[in-house]
């Protein structure tokens, strides 16, 4: 005896087959319909139309066809490639803080030294007088002073920056930017301000900020 079975989508109502209770079927709309089993069945239409069962590769994946203790499965190439956008965003301005932290770095310490210990300081007599004064403070206890304030300044910089690698501590990698573009004990500031600019840029990106707010947790 042919089983009825109704499909919401198509609002129309079909038979088929009674050996096909409790199966799937497709209806010719297109749509996956369970076949009750005969006790439940409806009764039928004179305009029902006949369907047969769908061949079993057609029938898309149902809840009921897994293990329910399975994990969910995750598509981890889209995954992946999310956590690489913030990664390669954020890893080339903060090795290049970090390359030139360490070459201020350098430069304030050789240059305190220099302050301290070196000969004194050549002034030209031709020279205009903010010149000269520029040659005459770069040696001395307050020259050596400055120099060694700013030796704290490039450590804050690759501090910050290593932070910034991490994606810990978005203050500190912000206040390593800032600094990167005042930092003129040495040259390095000629760098320092686009890459700083730059740096700032990045970690204002909503997918950075976001990466690092979950690294936190």
């Amino acid at each position: 005896m042919p089983i009825a079975v109704y499909c919401q989508q198509c609002g129309k109502e079909y038979r088929v087959k009674d050996e096909l209770a409790g199966r799937r079927v497709r209806c010719p709309g297109g749509h996956v319909l369970l076949v009750p089993e005969p006790a439940t069945a409806l009764n039928l239409d004179d305009d029902s139309i006949e369907i047969e069962a769908a061949p079993a590769a057609t029938m898309p994946a149902q809840p009921d066809d897994h293990n329910p203790y399975a994990s969910p499965q995750v598509d981890r190439s889209q995954s992946d490639r999310a956590g690489e956008a913030p990664t390669l965003k954020v890893g080339i301005p903060a090795v290049t803080l970090i390359v030139l932290g360490a070459l201020g770095l350098g430069l304030s310490v050789l240059s305190a030294a220099i302050a301290l210990v070196g000969d004194p300081p050549i002034v030209d007599p031709n020279a205009p007088r903010f010149v000269q004064a520029i040659q005459q403070g770069s040696r001395g206890p307050l020259a050596a002073a400055i120099q060694i304030a700013f030796v704290f300044v490039n450590g804050t910089i690759i501090a910050g920056a290593i932070q910034m690698l991490r994606f810990r501590s978005w203050g500190l990698a912000i206040t390593a930017s800032i600094l990167a573009m005042v930092n003129f004990g040495n040259c390095c500031c000629l760098l320092g301000l686009p890459l700083g600019i730059w740096s700032i840029v990045v970690l204002s990106l909503a997918d950075v900020r976001t990466a690092f707010q979950n690294a936190v947790r």
